[in-house]
């Protein structure tokens, strides 16, 4: 994940796009911002597959529909 200034300068949070370009640290990233095991290889595979079969970023709702059927 690259930034060219911390998103807090701006006043703002830090948000990651889970898509075809991104890795496990990037679902890692997201999975722990909003509460859940990051070290839950399974659930990672199963996003990052299905991040690089789509066109676009995953939701969040998609993310969670992933995670609530890989668990």
């Amino acid at each position: 994940m690259y930034s060219s200034a911390p998103a807090s300068l701006l006043g703002r949070e830090q948000y990651v796009l889970v898509d075809e370009a991104s890795g496990a640290n990037n679902v890692r990233y997201w999975l722990t911002t909003h509460g859940f095991d990051r070290g839950d290889d399974a659930v990672v595979k199963a996003v990052l597959d299905k991040a690089k079969a789509d066109r676009g970023p995953l939701t969040d709702a998609q993310i969670r529909q992933i995670i609530a059927t890989a668990q």
